[in-house]
């Protein structure tokens, strides 16, 4: 494993070294107003490979796929893509997958969207003669000041802090230092040839590419990095030897035609000669406006080194030609040695506006190929007071309304830095005020990385006012709402509105509890129906919601009124009340309501069973815990039918837990209402008078009744005592089960280790619980006996990992874990509040009482005895 040395401090260490110390030293030499994502690279199949980088929050796989290309891998122009979590992303724009393996994306996304702390990525450059990479993010880190003052590479947004040294590789011939490589013999390790011996090599010069510090030496054309990279230090250690005034006349006679060619050339030569030759041709008006903004790049990039003293003499002379003195202006506002309010105070007030319209043009203008520059503008922005800001921000707006262009561009890259939070909100409202809805994105990202609450929710109302734009005015809305069945827990009204002549659409959500609480609730753009309609049938097939369609004035009367509910009660999220005013102005129509007819006859024990058999009842039940906060004591059996003296002691204690009882009538009443806009009265009229009957006398109300009863078919778990789960559980020590898990999943296995003699405990006793719990869920959603199994296994492997430390979370994670566990196999709420508890109290006298015998004694034996724990 190589050592590196660390581009910030000079100092050297392993790679596992170099991950440690970049942690301490980006926060020793951190730009305070800007912050990046850490990320590392590394060849899979050679450790002696790799990177350390630091990317701009704004910086994207496709400029992490630039840069791979530059550094270590471009020989050809191939192809290459990302792989994210099952998603691949291509940066050369190939399309989709045609139907053939993961999705396919843009790599135009930020890094930071798609790596999460921890998160790791797979590449791979040419498919043909692939080299593969691996990829990992240490989540956000600083921005290394000095590397990006000093460094034409923060031109791209990405900046490599630490690589592998070379490898040295030996002459096969004679010993010495290789240079090239034979791609014929490379593969019989006789490959490797000094200069002198290459000459004479047996496959002749052809076959030949000289040896460089890359995974990709000897594949392919494959000869070094490119020039523009070889330019800052990546292959040589000389230092630049042409004139500053060389460089400079050939810029202007033939000027760069991107980022990567600028820095290439300026480059070449020495910083302080190079500004001062620039400074020279602006005093002779030799630099026209359309050069003034990568002019102002390389200021931003370099710095003003030497030249900041000559520049400010010519702002503060009143007698200098006055294109100059703008001129100088706008280069001294970039540097982060001047201060603005000494700045302004070197011109009259009555020329400040002059001086920054000018300068703001000039970066203005370079917009659309660098947002980056823009912070050059927010930096005099956040250098200025609070009453000199908004004027200010006026020139800027000015300005970038005669250019055309749009806020979103402009501002992305300011939007993406925290340590621009104090702009935020008035360049959200730019935003905002150009009604491009796409960019709410912007606006949402900014807002989750808000420090202060009062720009979080600013940012937040900005962009729901941007998505739900559509919505404005009490006019007439062309669509639909959707108006939801209850799956226990919560109603769904969804209002949708063609915002486009596209036919794309705005929707907004609100879930509201049926005991009138909002519980959720958000804004988006959806293609159109058939996305929409998506979305209906994953709610109907996990039995969620039946989504029932209704006139867009109608379901917004319906919302009204369960907003002004969830107001009254205080149960209406801060967070959701700009979402609430918005809705509250959607044209609503009480009279189209159709209500439910009123209850009349009292509905049998009987027939309120038949109606908690109906799919939209199916989770319809007084759970374990309301019998707990309500004293209700144990059933002599559970399992069978309790006799009717404990249901009414149990429908006593109930009917005085205010909670349950609000909770039963008010499903009731939603489904009533549900059905009387489905136009089926005989429906809406029972429900009603459940409702009526569970408000009136919850203590023999024959849908608490009914309820308590679904409760108790799953509530295997409410008795007190372990005996049972004890006995039970001795049963995952089963010779055969053992067999039959080893079988299926432990096969190829040649020497397990201690691990594998706890996964396999662990996936026995996952099966035998769930095997015992899952005759409590409905059959239709039981899974199939290999499905058993597999859950078994994986449920095991959390488990296992968490007993042994090979994964560390806290305790009061494996819950969580085990939970999404069970819903990735199918398992909806219900079936989880059925089946999670008494499968983590029962894991849990394991735990105490079997595994310690299992496979806690097992993992201290020697490791010559380990398969004699894992086959016995």
């Amino acid at each position: 494993m190589s050592d590196a040395t660390c581009r910030i401090c000079g100092k050297s260490y392993s790679e596992r070294g170099m991950t440690r110390h970049l942690q301490s030293c980006l926060a020793k030499h951190a730009d305070a107003k800007k912050s990046g994502v850490h990320l590392k690279v590394t060849d899979p199949y050679n450790s002696d490979y790799w990177l350390q980088l630091v990317a701009a929050r704004d910086a994207t796989l496709e400029g992490l796929d630039n840069l791979l290309r530059n550094v270590w891998l471009e020989c050809c122009g191939h192809l290459s893509e990302f792989e994210i979590d099952g998603v691949r992303y291509d940066p050369c724009g190939g399309g989709d997958s045609l139907g053939f393996g993961p999705p396919v994306r843009s790599a135009d996304v930020p890094i930071v969207r798609v790596l999460d702390d921890g998160a790791e990525f797979a590449y791979a450059y040419d498919f043909g003669s692939t080299t593969h990479l691996e990829g990992r993010s240490y989540g956000a880190a600083p921005w290394p000041a000095d590397l990006a003052v000093e460094s034409p590479e923060s031109v791209r947004r990405i900046i490599v802090l630490a690589r592998n040294e070379a490898p040295v590789f030996e002459c096969t011939v004679c010993g010495k230092p290789a240079a090239w490589v034979c791609t014929e013999c490379q593969w019989e390790a006789e490959g490797f040839l000094c200069q002198e011996h290459a000459r004479t090599h047996e496959c002749g010069t052809s076959w030949l590419l000289p040896v460089v510090n890359s995974p990709r030496m000897g594949v392919c054309d494959y000869s070094g990095p490119s020039d523009a990279m070889a330019s800052e230090g990546w292959e040589r250690e000389d230092e630049p030897t042409r004139s500053g005034r060389e460089v400079v006349d050939e810029l202007f006679e033939e000027p760069p035609v991107d980022e990567a060619e600028l820095a290439y050339r300026i480059g070449q030569a020495d910083a302080d000669e190079l500004l001062a030759a620039l400074v020279d041709r602006a005093e002779r008006g030799d630099i026209g406006r359309g050069e003034r903004a990568w002019v102002m790049a390389i200021f931003g990039d370099l710095g003003l080194g030497d030249q900041l003293e000559r520049l400010q003499k010519v702002v503060a002379d009143p007698d200098a030609d006055e294109a100059l003195r703008r001129f100088a202006f706008a280069a001294l506002s970039g540097d982060e040695r001047v201060d603005m309010d000494e700045l302004v105070g070197l011109v009259g007030e009555g020329e400040v506006a002059g001086m920054l319209a000018d300068s703001m043009a000039t970066l203005l203008g370079y917009a659309e190929e660098a947002p980056e520059l823009f912070m050059q503008v927010a930096d005099m922005l956040l250098a200025s007071g609070a009453e000199q800001r908004d004027a200010l921000f006026g020139v800027v707006e000015e300005q970038r309304h005669e250019l055309g262009l749009d806020a979103g561009l402009v501002y992305r890259a300011v939007l993406a830095e925290p340590a621009y939070e104090p702009l935020w909100p008035i360049l959200g409202a730019a935003v905002v005020e150009d009604a491009v809805v796409a960019d709410a994105e912007l606006l949402e990202d900014a807002a989750a990385w808000a420090e202060s609450d009062e720009v979080e929710r600013t940012l937040r109302r900005q962009a729901l006012e941007l998505r739900t734009s559509a919505l404005d005015g009490g006019r007439h809305i062309e669509g639909v709402g959707l108006f939801g069945s209850c799956d226990g827990s919560g109603a769904f009204p969804i209002f949708l509105a063609r915002k486009r002549s596209d036919g794309s659409l705005t929707v907004i959500n609100l879930l509201f509890r049926t005991t009138g609480e909002l519980r959720d609730g958000f804004a988006a753009d959806f293609e159109g129906r058939d996305e929409l309609a998506g979305i209906q049938e994953a709610m109907r097939a996990q039995a969620a919601s039946e989504l029932l369609e209704v006139p867009v004035e109608v379901a917004a009367a319906l919302c009204h009124e369960r907003l002004e509910r969830a107001e009254a009660q205080g149960t209406l999220p801060d967070e959701f009340s700009e979402l609430a005013w918005r809705v509250r102005r959607l044209p609503a129509d009480d009279a189209a309501v159709r209500r439910p007819p009123e209850a009349r006859e009292q509905v049998s024990l009987e027939r309120t069973r038949q109606l908690l058999s109906r799919p939209q009842c199916q989770y319809w039940f007084v759970d374990i815990t309301e019998l707990i906060e309500a004293d209700v004591e144990a059933p002599p059996n559970v399992v069978g039918s309790p006799d009717e003296a404990w249901f009414d002691a149990a429908l006593a204690r109930l009917a005085e837990a205010d909670d349950t009882v609000e909770r039963v009538a008010s499903l009731a009443e939603h489904t009533a209402q549900w059905h009387a806009l489905a136009e089926d009265d005989t429906l809406a009229a029972e429900f009603a008078s459940l409702a009526e009957h569970t408000r009136r006398d919850p203590a023999h109300s024959p849908l608490m009744r009914g309820m308590l009863e679904k409760g108790l078919q799953g509530a295997q778990g409410f008795e007190e005592g372990t005996d049972i789960e004890a006995g039970r559980l001795e049963a995952a020590e089963d010779a055969e089960l053992r067999r039959a898990m080893r079988h299926r999943f432990f096969s190829g296995l040649e020497v397990p280790v201690g691990f594998d003699v706890v996964h396999l405990a662990t996936s026995c006793a996952s099966f035998v619980l769930l095997e015992s719990l899952f005759p409590a869920i409905a059959d239709s959603r039981q899974p199939r006996p290999e499905q058993l199994y597999e859950l078994a296994y994986e449920l095991g492997e959390v488990i296992a990992a968490y007993l042994t430390n090979q994964q560390v979370f806290d305790e009061d994670e494996l819950p969580m874990l085990i939970a999404q566990q069970l819903a990735a196999h199918g398992l909806v709420a219900a079936d989880l509040a059925r089946v999670l508890p008494p499968f983590l109290d029962q894991m849990q006298v394991y735990f105490d009482f079997v595994a310690p015998e299992a496979f806690f004694a097992a993992m201290q034996r020697p490791e010559t005895r380990m398969a004699e724990a894992f086959y016995r």
